[in-house]
């Protein structure tokens, strides 16, 4: 559970640093395990492979509110997330090639649960401490047209052009677990990639 719960807190920390409103949810007791379960934040690489990109992905981040017992699953390369109030479950889902924008929306929902879970058959389970409830999401899906000819589907991945400006600074002041997150405001101290660095 605390792996998991990990992952989550590390994207609360970048999604804050660049001003989404998102907070934590209070710690909760999984066999005898104390963590912060949420919000739930599963961001896929072809979404974001790195902080510095969430820039782009979240371009007016003062505009995006993220309850602490919510779940939000973004897929995609080209997804935008403008504007979002979001208290429950939200899963986007779009396929390479494919354009997606949230703005003004609005999700309140039962979202996604975490039940704590003593013991179970289930091997992952049992480790996890708990089970995921799936009460009710807002689920967007956009998939790429199966009628698309192939010359023109191969041009729609090679025109994707959601990668950040490379040359965007990225730093977060907060630490996690004893790493620190940011990127060197100095380029070639050795220090930086591209975007974003792990020090």
């Amino acid at each position: 559970a605390t792996g998991e719960a990990d992952q989550y807190a590390a994207q609360r920390i970048f999604l804050r640093s660049i001003g989404v409103q998102i907070g934590d949810a209070p710690k909760v007791d999984y066999n005898g395990i104390q963590i912060v379960p949420g919000p739930a934040v599963v961001l896929k690489p072809d979404f974001a492979c790195c902080p510095g990109e969430l820039k782009t992905k979240f371009p007016t981040p003062e505009k995006v509110k993220i309850s602490p017992r919510s779940t939000l699953v973004v897929r995609g390369s080209d997804v935008t997330i403008e504007s979002l109030d979001l208290d429950g479950c939200l899963v986007i889902d779009v396929d390479r090639g494919e354009t997606a924008l949230v703005k003004d929306l609005v999700v309140k929902n039962e979202g996604w649960v975490q039940t704590p879970v003593r013991d179970s058959d289930d091997e992952v389970i049992r480790m996890r401490g708990f089970k995921i409830e799936r009460k009710d999401q807002k689920y967007i899906e956009i998939k790429a047209d199966p009628n698309l000819p192939k010359e023109a589907a191969e041009k729609a991945v090679d025109d994707d052009t959601s990668v950040v400006n490379e040359d965007a600074a990225y730093e977060v002041e907060d630490s996690f677990c004893g790493v620190n997150f940011g990127a060197s405001k100095k380029p070639g101290d050795g220090s930086e990639c591209s975007i974003c660095t792990i020090l």
